[in-house]
């Protein structure tokens, strides 16, 4: 039998059966400690003590940002890691382009040339960077940048790069070209794993503040969260996924064999003997139906088996 690959759970079904699982699992004494619900809308790729090294690491990033930009401008700034956060690539495919799109940047590995993400700039930064770049005490009234100012923030954002590169010894990367999007730069699909680090620049008296973020898929900074390390009841998400899908395809469903079916009215049917031929609707030779939960799934060809009756599958009607 070939396993079925194209269904999909949806978010909603995975939480319940989450729950099922949970509380069907009686092996275990009752214990006063309180079991939060999972929530399938968020991602668990990093367990805590993961997040907490990314956190340590954010310090060290940070001085190497504000290093690059400081060099750049010939002026000294500070930066600081505002936050890391878990995202579903879902969250971030937008295809329009207007004024409010950021300007981002793809990334890509340099030792496997995988993509590992972009950097994400937006217009407030993108114009009030540029024009710290030039030397000049205000930005532009225009919304749009010149293709002078386009070009300072792809070498920008090349520093910022390079910063995050240098900032750990496993990062090695570089921009995938010299071209800025206005949408999502890279190829995504629903729901992968991705980790948004937001910083923000400011100058030597705490003014001008501006942001951006790296997006980088959370398999990228597997080597600087540190290996996961998995010890009794510490799953990461994905693990805990795959234990409901394990347990989801443990469960027993029934499958019911239509050989064949006669219509009587109610009077035939009440003077039937012991003995009486019926005769069904199905001839010799031909297939049955085999249902789930009342729906057709496969076509069959009845066989004998040892001292049992069986089926031989023979086509498959429509997926379970």
């Amino acid at each position: 039998m070939s396993p079925v690959t194209n269904n999909k759970l949806s978010r909603e079904k995975l939480q319940a059966l989450f729950l099922q699982y949970t509380d069907s699992d009686t092996s275990h004494e009752p214990s006063d400690e309180k079991i939060s619900e999972y929530d399938f809308y968020k991602p668990h790729y990093f367990n805590k003590e993961q997040m907490a090294l990314l956190d340590n690491y954010s310090e060290t990033l940070s001085s190497f940002l504000a290093d690059e930009f400081s060099n750049m401008c010939n002026n000294q700034f500070n930066a600081k890691i505002t936050s890391i956060t878990e995202i579903f690539s879902e969250n971030l495919i937008n295809t329009s382009q207007d004024e409010k799109m950021p300007y981002n940047l793809a990334i890509q590995n340099n030792a496997s040339g995988d993509i590992s993400g972009f950097l994400s700039i937006p217009p407030e930064s993108a114009r009030l960077w540029t024009t710290q770049l030039l030397g000049e005490t205000e930005p532009a009234e225009s919304d749009q940048l010149s293709d002078l100012e386009l070009s300072l923030l792809i070498e920008i954002a090349t520093s910022f790069i390079k910063a995050f590169s240098d900032s750990h010894s496993s990062v090695n990367c570089q921009p995938v070209s010299e071209t800025l999007s206005r949408s999502v730069p890279i190829p995504l699909d629903n729901c992968i794993e991705m980790s948004k680090i937001i910083f923000e620049l400011s100058n030597e008296d705490g003014k001008n503040n501006s942001q951006a973020s790296f997006v980088l898929f959370s398999s990228c900074l597997n080597s600087i969260a540190g290996k996961l390390d998995i010890t009794g009841d510490q799953n990461a998400g994905q693990d805990c996924k795959q234990l409901i899908i394990e347990h989801f395809k443990s469960q027993q469903v029934n499958i019911v064999g239509n050989f064949a079916k006669i219509k009587l009215t109610v009077e035939d049917m009440m003077n039937l003997q012991t003995d009486d031929v019926i005769l069904l609707d199905k001839k010799v030779g031909q297939p049955i139906d085999l249902s789930i939960n009342g729906k057709r799934i496969f076509q069959a060809q009845p066989v004998q088996c040892e001292d049992s009756y069986g089926v031989v599958i023979t086509k498959i009607l429509t997926k379970a």
